[in-house]
């Protein structure tokens, strides 16, 4: 009985601590907000094949995630938790996967360690709360990884067959990212230990994973009649590879803050956790480690970059350091951990880390001042007053003042207490992160967006008109449920005619940002219906007859 109940304190804490505050603020432009619209839209049609955006057909990602967040959409209805609870219960589910492969994989403590350090890390932390499709996607790459490791260690074949399934569901998740990732991993695991490729149910194996992944990527091809293969898999694939993408570029080192940032506050641990695992020679070991290289190098020669993209290593990292603490923890108290030259670089790394975050919490009114004075005309709502208020100082204080409690015990080599230490600190982290700092970035970033938006969508009809002058904002679609016209700064034209078919019954309203309201107005007759933070909402009016 003491099991279960133990167990269920675990599954609570878990799912509460993934689940806090999801729907306690709206949806942020651009992802959340797209695959928001796209999946409200399938709702709305009952087009489940052919995925749309404004009305239109959407072929940038496959069809899983939609389909995930329309079923939570009929379970909690059309709202910001139900928006972003899949992503949610991806991590949850994939902590006690991690558990489950680490107790059989290692042992029971290193998995339960394991599955701690992916909980309380930056990344999986902030991935859970976003409704977008990268926790998802890292469920299924380390579900098929997990289920691969296992067959190998344990003999027991079923386990391959997991190993097929997740990888045709994560390529149903995020495309060929879903099985080049696995299978390069496997692949170059197979060569190196000379397994035999007979007991991994090659055959029948591929022909799950194609029946399950192909009918759709079929259906939707002959649907659009190609669109959907140029679209997808040349230009969202073979070109995000090949060139970088919306801007989204960086160096070829652009990953190794990613992960240092983003394992946070485990990366202290990080070096001696890599060196432990090189030094065991297992073949576990051997595979986490290609698990962790293959993504990090793929994504690194990637010509587009984007934080997120990394984040299914940190399930290998997360079991790297569940090793490598449960060999600590074998020790007695102040053995087993040196603070040799390797410790004090990973701890200075730590303790920059803590330094720079500090500074940017603690500077917060200083950096936003900067962003106005060079990014207010691609960001109209810095044009207004922003105060987090004290909590990015609090945050920098409890940075401070746990760096203070870690070097106290890390004098006593107290690794447990060092341990304990960082969980409580992400704990409060998810906390203060969820409960002020978030709600107020939304409030500031898209709160006059989203006022603008119900604003049309109680006071227009089914024949009234939306446009977007020089503003595309996808959130402005899901909570106007409207089809929004979207023009550039030289669309004038366009506007006018959208203005003059309008009829005497219906209405044409336009956002723009307040730069652009005096070109807009000087063009055209309309009547400014609400203006803030940077933005102006107008009806537009036909123009007189001459």
């Amino acid at each position: 009985m003491k099991k279960y109940l133990i167990c269920l304190i675990v599954v609570v804490f878990v799912s509460t601590f993934f689940l806090y505050k999801i729907g306690g603020f709206g949806l942020f432009d651009f992802d959340e907000a797209v695959y928001a619209e796209t999946s409200r839209e399938m709702l709305e049609t009952g087009d489940f094949i052919n995925p749309r955006y404004n009305y239109m057909p959407f072929y940038e990602k496959p069809i899983l995630f939609y389909w995930l967040t329309c079923i939570s959409y009929r379970i909690f209805g059309i709202n910001e938790f139900s928006t972003r609870v899949v992503s949610s219960v991806s991590c949850i589910v994939l902590v006690f996967l991690t558990y489950y492969f680490g107790k059989i994989l290692i042992n029971k403590r290193a998995g339960m360690l394991a599955a701690i350090i992916l909980t309380t890390n930056t990344g999986i932390i902030i991935i859970s709360k976003a409704a977008i499709m990268d926790g998802l996607l890292t469920l299924f790459i380390s579900s098929s990884l997990y289920c691969f490791l296992a067959g190998y260690i344990t003999g027991n074949k079923s386990f391959y067959w997991g190993f097929y399934i997740s990888s045709a569901l994560a390529v149903m998740t995020k495309g060929i990212v879903g099985i080049v990732i696995p299978a390069a991993v496997v692949v170059w695991f197979i060569l190196v230990r000379k397994q035999n490729i007979r007991e991994i149910k090659l055959v029948p194996g591929i022909a799950i994973f194609l029946l399950i992944s192909l009918p759709w990527y079929i259906v939707v091809t002959v649907i659009s009649k190609g669109s959907f293969f140029n679209d997808f898999f040349i230009h969202h694939n073979i070109q995000r590879f090949s060139q970088p993408f919306t801007g989204h570029s960086g160096s070829i080192l652009y990953y190794i803050p990613v992960i240092l940032i983003g394992l946070f506050p485990w990366s202290a641990f990080l070096p001696g956790s890599i060196r432990n695992s090189i030094k065991q020679r297992g073949p576990v070991h051997l595979f986490l480690l290609m698990w962790v290289v293959v993504p990090t190098a793929l994504f690194s020669i990637s010509q587009t970059k984007l934080p997120s993209y990394i984040i299914p290593v940190f399930p290998a990292f997360a079991l790297i350091g569940g090793v490598y603490f449960d060999k600590k923890f074998s020790f007695s108290k102040g053995e087993g951990y040196k603070f040799n030259t390797e410790s004090k670089i990973c701890w200075s790394i730590f303790f920059v880390l803590v330094l720079l975050m500090s500074l940017v919490f603690a500077m917060n009114g200083f950096l936003i001042d900067k962003a106005k004075a060079n990014f207010l005309e691609d960001a109209p709502y810095l044009n207004q007053f922003i105060d987090f208020g004290l909590a990015p100082l609090i945050l920098a204080a409890i940075l401070l003042v746990s760096s203070a409690v870690l070097y106290f015990f890390l004098r006593y080599k107290n690794i447990r207490a060092v341990f304990g230490v960082f969980v409580v600190l992400m704990v409060i982290f998810n906390f203060m992160f969820m409960t002020y700092i978030m709600p107020s970035a939304w409030k500031y970033m898209q709160g006059c967006l989203y006022h603008f938006s119900n604003i049309v969508r109680a006071e227009s009809g089914d024949g009234d008109k939306l446009i977007g002058y020089d503003v595309c904002q996808p959130s402005i679609l899901f909570y106007t449920r409207k089809k929004m016209i979207a023009c550039s700064k030289n669309d004038l034209e366009r506007i006018k005619n959208e203005l003059n078919h309008a009829s005497n019954t219906s209405n044409v309203y336009v956002i723009t940002k307040q730069s652009l309201f005096q070109k807009l107005s000087e063009a055209v007759n309309s009547q400014v219906i609400r203006r803030c933070s940077g933005y102006t909402l107008l009806k537009g009016q036909p123009a007189p007859p001459p």
